[in-house]
């Protein structure tokens, strides 16, 4: 590029450059620039200036920035001139003119906020004639003021009547020239001052911990926070209800007025004024005190708040209520107020039936403004009016007790003749729980106490609680109005039991265990200062409660009628499966005594140590022992046998010792019962009803333990008890001494016994053939029907092969003749009869071969009775059936069955009520075992029970098979 051209360049350059520096200096600014600067009233507020070129960008106005605003009215008809100033201190807003008021924070920020960015209209014609505006003489004056800068915007007249009017205005950057703005960019000029003013009466809801009501209209009510309890300062009614409490703290603290025209006063209060607004010193309708700590300060600073509230009540107060409102619209300035404010007041005023107005005003202790209150509606439920009418009672906490748990050591306990003494021996200084009580007593010595058992006393007084303030029932008038024409009886002449507890009472160690453990001692003056006492009164069936009284120091005596059962609903956001209902009945809790509460926790045996076992029951003594086997790779298994009467293998014996395992002194009947108690009272000495003991291996030292689980009579309380006998466990240990468990007798269910009395002997008969089924069966039926002899049938059954069928080979009645025509079978029930099931069936539909199972032993070994028709050769008394299958490998089986049985409770109680056949067989000599009527008794009756039905021919009648009384078993040797 040649110089020439390069000169010619940089020129124009400088140019520019000089073009933009005079711009500057001359603050000309492009079209773009000023089209913006023109759009606010304090452009400067809302546009700032960039380094380095000089661009300018909006910025957003900030209220926290400014420090004051005023506000200069001039007078208008009835509206006198006045002057509004707020200052900004601490980070808040204050009113300063015309007087101190508490002010609304959001509704000066957004009055400063407003004006700040209020934009004009774009409007030609305007001349620069202040006095064509009403801008010398300005209705409206209000100037902002920012660090050492002032901001003015004055108000001069209204445009043209529109729905969004015009006023005309001029401010500190406007070059004195008239601008217009629409109303409704700066409306909050035009509110009235009660519109800044705050208009609620305490300073916040959250942190209250003291509230105090009172006055003419209500009984005082003083509640206090104490560790994050709330309770009664007067009347001193002991713990109130968190809850409702809170509820109610939040609702006092929200009390406001509706509108600004609710602030009907400001200025001395003379005698005369407090009576106008019902406010007379001690005469006020409603008192309300709050107190909370300071925000964000010390929590020993504490704000207290008084709220008076004063009551007028006057017909004439409606006429006057709307006559202010139509006063306050007339002017026409009206300051933005409501139009319709005449039919508000008296639609917001609460008219009695009489025609009067009840209307409630409102003092904040050490300020002058009375407010006025209104009612939503003159039928409708005013919230606040509801909250400060709330009776004392509604406040109260309707749990039983509220206690330090951790802290509890000490509970006495009276009921009946007992009277024992609950401590906890150690209470570790950390606050941990250790899970210990002991049980003291003037007569015994110290017990261990059963601490699910006193959990549950604990949790039930810390959980029951009333449904409602209906059941306190402290004076008569509330016990008249409960009981109705019913004569008031609580039973506290004659409770059923009475509960002391203490809070960190005893003497301790640095560890934090009792000094000492034979008696703990109490500190000093603490014994007389109980931190709470109960009285368990009457329980009252027909109104399900059990009436309590309650005495805590300090306090007034209280009577509570406490839901027994006590049910606590289930939380419906949680499923089923974990929304269990906890219940406590507590005079159920109570009524045990002394027995309910003692350590009843019976030692466990360690099944996998059993080595013997020995069974005592139905006059049978049955001998069992855990023997060791090992297969041919050299594994190791345990298998029970039964070693007497006879020798057998025993599935049964882990399943009753998991169930002994089980037992529970929960019910305690005795824990002093003598030698001559268990052997007559009881039934569980020398004969018991049922007797386990278990033996296990030998120690080092060749010892063994031996547990002996002992079921005697049935307890004839059946109310208390009901289907429940007298039990114990006697434990003697491989070294030391007897557990003091030995002593106890307690209820065990009758299901317990049940399912204890099972079959120790294999009951497997026949055993399960898979690959193998007879091809021969021999059926002879013994029967006699009215008494004459006994008439026998034989039939013999033969499966053909070739026909893949069984059909009858030989029948022959009691003399010997033989059917002329066979009749036809049934395969079906045979096949059913011999099916390789491989699981033997309890409840079979129909009898069955393969495999064949007992459900109980009657004798394992031993004569058979002639009445119990068990013997072929028998002449009068045969057996009702005999069964024989042959086999091709020339083995056979053979099945006899007898008379019908039915088992009483006293020999097999988990087999009474049922239906059996006594029967024996040719694996089994000498034994004779149960087999269920349900499925082998149309057999035992019916010869023709294979046969296939003919049609047109009713079967032959059966014959039932005799019962015989429950025979006597043998006692095994």
């Amino acid at each position: 590029m040649k110089i020439r051209s390069t000169l010619i360049l940089f020129g124009i350059l400088l140019l520019g450059l000089g073009i933009f520096a005079l711009l500057q200096i001359l603050d000309i600014k492009p079209a773009s620039e000023r089209a913006e600067l023109s759009m606010y009233l304090l452009p400067s507020l809302n546009l700032e200036k960039q380094p380095g070129m000089g661009q300018t960008t909006r910025v957003t106005v900030n209220p926290s920035t400014f420090s004051t605003i005023k506000i200069e009215r001039a007078a208008t008809g009835e509206q006198p001139a006045a002057i509004w100033e707020w200052m900004r201190e601490n980070n808040q807003w204050k009113m300063v003119s015309p007087q101190p008021f508490r002010v609304d924070e959001n509704a000066v920020s957004g009055l400063l906020s407003q004006i700040a960015s209020a934009q004009r209209e774009s409007m030609s014609g305007l001349s620069s004639s202040l006095a064509d505006y009403g801008l010398d003489k300005p209705q409206l004056t209000v100037t902002l003021t920012k660090g050492d800068k002032s901001y003015t915007v004055k108000v001069g007249k209204q445009g043209p009547i529109a729905q969004d009017p015009i006023y005309y205005v001029v401010s500190s950057e406007s070059d004195s020239k008239p601008m217009a703005v629409k109303k409704s960019r700066i409306e909050k000029l035009f509110e009235p001052i009660g519109y800044y003013r705050n208009k609620r009466f305490f300073t916040s809801s959250f942190g209250i911990n003291e509230i105090q009501l009172s006055g003419a209209s209500r009984e005082l009510l003083h509640l206090k926070l104490e560790n994050n309890r709330w309770k009664y300062v007067q009347p001193l009614l002991g713990d109130a209800d968190n809850g409702m409490v809170q509820l109610t703290s939040t609702e006092l603290a929200s009390l406001q007025v509706e509108s600004p025209s609710d602030f009907v006063y400001d200025g001395a209060l003379s005698d005369d004024v407090l009576k106008k607004y019902g406010l007379t010193a001690g005469k006020e309708a409603y008192v309300i005190t709050l107190k909370q700590p300071a925000p964000g300060g010390n929590p020993a600073q504490i704000i207290t708040e008084t709220v008076r509230i004063g009551m007028v009540e006057s017909a004439d107060l409606i006429g006057q209520g709307q006559k202010a409102g139509l006063a306050l619209i007339s002017s026409p300035f009206a300051w933005g107020w409501p139009v319709h404010l005449a039919a508000v007041v008296d639609a917001k005023l609460q008219v009695n039936p009489s025609g009067s107005a009840k209307i409630y005003y409102a003092l904040k202790e050490g300020e002058n403004s009375i407010m006025r209150l209104r009612s939503p509606q003159p039928t409708g439920t005013w919230p606040i009016m509801a909250t400060l009418a709330k009776k004392v009672d509604e406040f109260r906490s309707r749990q039983l007790l509220s206690l330090d748990v951790p802290k509890l050591d000490a509970i006495d306990f009276t009921s009946g003749s007992d009277q024992m003494r609950l401590r906890r021996p150690e209470l570790k200084p950390d606050g941990s729980i250790p899970a210990n009580w002991q049980i003291y007593f003037d007569q015994r010595a110290k017990v261990a106490a059963d601490l699910k058992v006193v959990e549950n006393l604990i949790n039930a007084c810390q959980k029951v609680a009333m449904h409602d303030a209906k059941g306190f029932l402290d004076d008569e008038g509330r016990q008249k109005a409960w009981f109705g024409t019913d004569p008031v009886d609580m039973g506290f002449d004659k409770p059923q039991a009475m509960l002391t507890f203490w809070l960190d009472a005893l003497v301790r160690d640095a560890q934090g265990k009792v000094t000492n453990e034979n008696d703990p001692i109490f500190k000093d003056g603490i014994k007389d200062k109980f931190t709470a006492r109960l009285t368990i009164g009457k329980k009252d069936d027909k109104r399900h409660v059990v009436y309590v009284k309650r005495e805590m120091p300090g306090l007034q005596p209280v009577i509570l009628a406490i839901p027994d059962p006590w049910i606590q609903a289930g939380n419906p956001n949680l499923p089923q499966q974990m929304n269990a209902m906890q219940s406590y009945s507590l005079s159920q809790l109570v009524s045990g005594g002394y027995l309910a509460f003692r350590e009843h926790a019976l030692p466990s045996m360690r099944a996998d140590l059993a080595q013997t076992m020995t069974v005592l029951r139905n006059n049978q003594l049955l001998e069992l022992v855990k023997e060791e086997k090992k297969d041919d790779k050299g594994s190791i298994s345990w298998a029970w046998q039964m070693t007497k009467p006879v020798k057998s293998s025993s599935n049964a014996a882990e399943f009753v010792l998991d169930n002994l395992n089980q037992w529970s002194a929960q019910s305690l009947i005795s824990d002093r019962a003598t030698a001559k108690d268990w052997e007559e009272k009881f039934g569980l000495g020398s004969k018991p009803f049922m007797k386990y003991t278990i033996a296990t291996k030998p120690d080092d030292k060749g010892k063994a333990e031996s547990y002996s689980y002992i079921i005697g009579k049935k307890i004839e309380n059946q109310s208390a008890y009901p289907n429940h006998v007298y039990a114990r466990l006697e434990v003697q240990p491989a070294s030391g001494t007897a557990p003091e468990s030995n002593q106890l007798v307690f209820a065990l269910p009758w299901t317990m016994v049940q399912t204890l009395d099972v079959e120790l002997h294999d009951t497997i008969i026949f055993p399960y053939e898979p690959n193998s089924k007879p091809n021969t069966m021999t059926f002879q039926w013994n029967q006699s029907v009215d008494g004459k002899p006994v008439q026998t049938t034989m039939m013999e059954m033969k499966w053909d092969e070739a026909k893949k069928e069984w059909s009858i080979s030989q029948w022959k009645d009691s003399q010997g003749k033989a059917m002329a025509d066979l009749p036809k079978l049934d395969q079906a029930k045979i096949e059913g009869m011999l099916a390789a099931s491989g699981m033997p069936s309890s409840r079979a539909t129909g009898p069955r071969f393969n495999p064949l199972q007992a459900h109980r032993f009657l004798i394992y070994s031993g004569t058979l009775d002639p009445a119990w028709r068990l013997q072929p050769s028998h002449a009068t008394q045969p057996p009702s059936l005999i069964i024989e299958l042959k086999y091709a490998q020339g083995t056979n089986r053979t099945l006899v069955l007898g008379t019908a049985y039915e088992p009483k409770e006293a020999d097999m109680p988990s087999l009474a009520g049922r239906k059996f056949i006594l029967a024996s067989s040719s694996a089994l000599p000498g034994a004779v075992f149960l087999v269920e009527e349900s499925g082998y008794g149309e057999l035992c009756k019916r010869p023709d029970y294979f046969f296939l039905p003919i049609p047109g021919i009713p079967p032959a009648p059966s014959s039932p098979a005799p019962t015989v009384p429950t025979p006597t078993v043998p006692k095994s040797p």
